[in-house]
């Protein structure tokens, strides 16, 4: 009797402490998960890559409203600042196209809005 007894004590303890592992596991990651989301404020973005080889690519990086070029090797190279007017509004209107949300909305609307904008950006220029 007295062994039975110990035995479902050991049982019970045995749970109780597994359950207390598995709850402290899933705090500590919400509160890294928390820690991540929080450092991340969307102040940098890629806005396109290429990937050279399996470990190797070229990327355009926005960091707040600067364009950067970067190589990323064995190491994480500048290549170049884009500083040209011409160069940063393209790079913005690539941007402003890829955040459009198309769900829900007849293809002819979109097409029809795209069109516009563009007639809208050539007029008063030559071809």
């Amino acid at each position: 009797m007295l062994d039975s007894i110990k035995l479902m004590l050991q049982g019970f303890l045995f749970l109780t402490i597994l359950i207390i592992l598995v709850l402290l596991a899933v705090f500590v990651i919400k509160f890294v998960n928390k820690k991540m989301t929080a450092t991340s404020n969307n102040s940098m973005e890629i806005i396109s890559g290429l990937a050279i080889s399996p470990n190797k690519g070229v990327y355009i990086v926005k960091i707040v409203k600067s364009y950067y070029v970067i190589g990323l090797g064995e190491n994480v190279n500048l290549l170049k600042e884009i500083t040209d007017p011409e160069e940063i509004e393209i790079l913005n209107d690539l941007e402003d196209v890829s955040s459009i949300n198309f769900t829900g909305q007849d293809f002819s609307k979109i097409l029809s809005n795209q069109i516009s904008k563009l007639t809208k950006g050539t007029k008063g220029e030559e071809m």
